[in-house]
């Protein structure tokens, strides 16, 4: 099977494992990448989420986002970011379950947990070339973590039962991307055709 490019990745991402994909981290930097093949977008979405007045990145990073979505668009593949990502506005790419935009592009929302994450986390994928996705690999997978902090007596008092995610895996462990989900990205990447190289 093809090796997909996957871009925005981090230093130590789940990606590193897999043999089928071809990151481009940080140092590699993914706005060198030449294109020509279908590929997966992962950009930082800390300045486009819900959240984003909290966040101290530097705005400049903001355009990772809008570059990866005109890769994507011009090369076929899939962009991911969380549900509600403002992204999508700025983008004008199209709501989930809408109809597909001039690229032939449509959004989907999945929630992670039934894609290997331990916790619920709604993320919207972008994808470009292909309707046949294949199946979650864990479609019926329940949560065994929150991604709350348990400020909420009433989310604390529902979810009393499971451990939370802040605590017991760390910073990192929100934005993780589970192996499996990973994977299942690929799989999609890899049965998109080549578009061919640039212009």
């Amino acid at each position: 099977m093809k090796t997909i490019p996957v871009l925005y990745t981090l230093e130590k991402s789940i990606y590193n494992e897999i043999p089928e994909a071809d990151p481009w981290n940080q140092q590699r930097d993914a706005l060198k990448w030449p294109g020509g093949t279908p590929c997966i977008a992962h950009p930082p979405c800390r300045l486009w989420s819900v959240l984003q007045h909290l966040s101290t990145a530097d705005p400049e990073e903001r355009y990772l986002a809008l570059i990866a979505a005109c890769q994507v668009r011009r090369h076929g593949g899939i962009l991911e970011h969380p549900a509600y990502s403002t992204l999508w506005t700025a983008a004008q790419l199209p709501p989930p379950n809408g109809f597909p935009d001039e690229y032939g592009g449509y959004t989907i929302e999945i929630d992670q947990v039934k894609a290997g994450h331990k916790a619920r986390k709604r993320t919207w994928l972008y994808i470009v070339g292909t309707h046949e996705l294949p199946p979650l690999p864990t479609p019926e997978s329940r949560p065994t973590h929150v991604l709350d902090n348990g400020k909420s007596a009433r989310r604390r008092a529902k979810n009393q039962h499971k451990p939370r995610l802040k605590r017991l895996l760390g910073k990192h462990a929100r934005s993780a991307t589970p192996k499996e989900f990973a994977q299942w990205l690929i799989s999609i990447a890899q049965s998109i055709p080549t578009k061919g190289a640039n212009p």
